[in-house]
């Protein structure tokens, strides 16, 4: 889904940023889980996907 598409449709406090680029499956999967327990607040735009681009 496309952030503007989840902010939209859920809201801020809804929506959780997940870099998961260059990161090992157990550490998104922490991260994931950290979201599912609520120690982790709602991010959105935090994430850059453009750095291909420089590449």
């Amino acid at each position: 889904m496309v952030l503007s598409e989840a902010v939209d449709q859920h809201g801020l406090e809804s929506v959780y940023e997940v870099n998961t680029t260059d990161r090992e499956p157990a550490t998104v999967a922490a991260e994931i889980a950290a979201v599912r327990a609520g120690d982790r607040e709602p991010t959105a735009g935090e994430v850059a996907f453009t750095g291909y681009l420089t590449e």
